[in-house]
């Protein structure tokens, strides 16, 4: 595969809405895949301005063939530029969920929220990897168990 396009580090990314259309996933766990197979999933992401100019992103699967594992209505407060993507967080001081992308997040550009509390499906992240600046991948991250989920 091409190399991933490169975006500023550590930068807000701020947009309207797109789409993403996957017709494969992969579900890896402990550096290995555990689970793989084709889809029509679609994968829409909108960005509202919120009180106080607090954003929300939300994010609805559509399709989602993994919906006992993932959440198919997801809900993030930031977007940021990382070095190869584009990601999707909430971080909090109080949560039930310890994780060290969380952790880094929170040390690096602060908490988004005082406390949330993530469910057993639902994402800590998403990442979103573009090649000359067309979406060719998203993927998901879990916490419990330490699970990534790519659809592609």
């Amino acid at each position: 595969m091409a190399q991933f396009d490169e975006w500023p580090a550590m930068q807000d990314f701020t947009f309207q809405e797109f789409s993403f259309r996957g017709n494969c996933y992969e579900m890896w766990e402990a550096g290995r895949k555990i689970r793989s197979g084709l889809t029509n999933i679609n994968i829409h992401c909108i960005c509202n301005g919120g009180v106080y100019n607090r954003t929300s992103i939300d994010v609805k699967l559509t399709g989602n063939p993994l919906f006992n594992i993932l959440m198919s209505n997801i809900r993030f407060d930031r977007a940021i530029c990382l070095p190869d993507r584009i990601m999707f967080y909430s971080t909090a001081a109080n949560t039930n969920v310890q994780h060290t992308t969380l952790a880094l997040l929170a040390s690096n550009v602060g908490y988004t929220r005082e406390s949330k509390f993530y469910e057993d499906n639902e994402p800590i992240v998403a990442s979103v990897f573009t090649i000359n600046q067309s979406i060719v991948k998203v993927t998901f991250s879990l916490a419990n168990p330490d699970r990534l989920i790519e659809f592609f």
